[in-house]
């Protein structure tokens, strides 16, 4: 008899009881962001293959052939499509550099990020890590669309999101493991859900009151933790392969 230790993960979504629907501009926004993020050249030829043959997009949220995270960007127009595809793309960026890096590396990464998106026509220095230009790139065609207000709420978000994948690489690099509580609390953060939702928002101009409501927050925090949940769940294999 085997000793080998097996672990059934459950499909957080089997029994979602409401309908999706697809942003009907992603196909063609998903070829855009693809040749966008390409063009960076931020992997070897090999691991870009791996990407695009991957579709990270899909495996994020295990969904059929054809589907995508834009069933949670259904209503966005083109532009605001675009900016999720790209997102999406930025985070993968900065995830496969992160999450091999030592501390100072992963902090001198996330510093690069936050500078390119708070200077966006500033030129990044020559030499410096792409992810600073990818993320400058980014937000210059994101703030063409983000409303004030929604540029405003996702760089909050998206400086939790650095500031927590510092965090991880600290303890990743000191093999410090944390308590289920713990991990709930930096995986918030650290899984980029936050930014992501914000999104949504590019179009609108929301107050702090609305978003600030206990309903709204509260469903928003639910959100975040379906999201992240699914997310890790579904790349276990994935992690545990790279021993992360």
């Amino acid at each position: 008899m085997s000793n080998e230790v097996v672990f059934h993960l459950p499909d957080p979504l089997r029994n979602w009881p409401w309908p999706r629907s697809i942003n009907p501009f992603y196909e063609e926004c998903k070829t855009e962001s693809q040749e966008w993020c390409e063009s960076f050249k931020a992997f070897s030829p090999k691991a870009q293959k791996a990407f695009n043959l991957g579709n990270f997009e899909q495996q994020i949220n295990r969904l059929p052939k054809d589907c995508s995270l834009h069933i949670g960007y259904p209503l966005l127009k083109k532009d605001g499509c675009r900016i999720g595809c790209d997102f999406m793309n930025l985070v993968f960026v900065i995830d496969e550099h992160s999450d091999v890096a030592d501390n100072e590396t992963a902090q001198f990464q996330m510093e690069c990020v936050m500078d390119a998106m708070r200077n966006p026509y500033k030129p990044r220095p020559k030499g410096e890590w792409i992810g600073g230009e990818v993320t400058r790139s980014f937000w210059l065609n994101a703030i063409r669309t983000a409303t004030l207000t929604a540029q405003k709420r996702f760089i909050h978000t998206f400086q939790l999101y650095t500031d927590a994948v510092v965090q991880e690489a600290i303890e990743r690099n000191a093999h410090h493991i944390r308590d289920i509580e713990g991990y709930f609390e930096i995986r918030r953060n650290s899984c980029g859900v936050m930014p992501s939702l914000t999104i949504n928002e590019v179009h609108l101009n929301l107050s702090d009151t609305v978003l600030e409501d206990p309903v709204v927050k509260e469903l928003t925090a639910l959100c975040v933790d379906i999201l992240w949940l699914t997310n890790d769940i579904n790349s276990y294999n994935v992690e545990c392969g790279c021993i992360l």
